[in-house]
C-alpha cells in the first residue's frame, strides 16, 4: 500500500520552478533518502507533502490509503 502519491506536481515561485512534474510513490513501511542539491526542491516537495505550502498544478496527491 502507497503511503504517500503523487502525479505530475508543479510548484512555481514567481519566475522559479523548484518542481516541475514531478512523480513520486512512497511504499507504507518502507525507509526513503531525498537526495540532491542545494534548490532542488526537495523542502518544498516535503512541504507540499504536510500541507505548509500549496501546490501549484498536479494530478493527484494522495496520502494514506491509495
Amino acid at each position: 500500500m502507497k503511503a504517500v502519491r503523487i502525479e505530475g506536481l508543479t510548484k512555481r515561485f514567481w519566475d522559479v520552478v523548484p518542481l516541475d512534474n514531478i512523480n513520486l510513490e512512497i511504499e507504507e513501511g518502507e525507509i526513503y533518502g531525498f537526495l540532491g542539491p542545494n534548490g532542488a526542491g526537495k523542502s518544498t516537495a516535503i512541504n507540499i507533502v504536510c500541507g505548509l505550502y500549496f501546490r501549484r498544478d498536479g494530478k493527484k496527491l494522495y496520502i494514506g490509503d491509495t
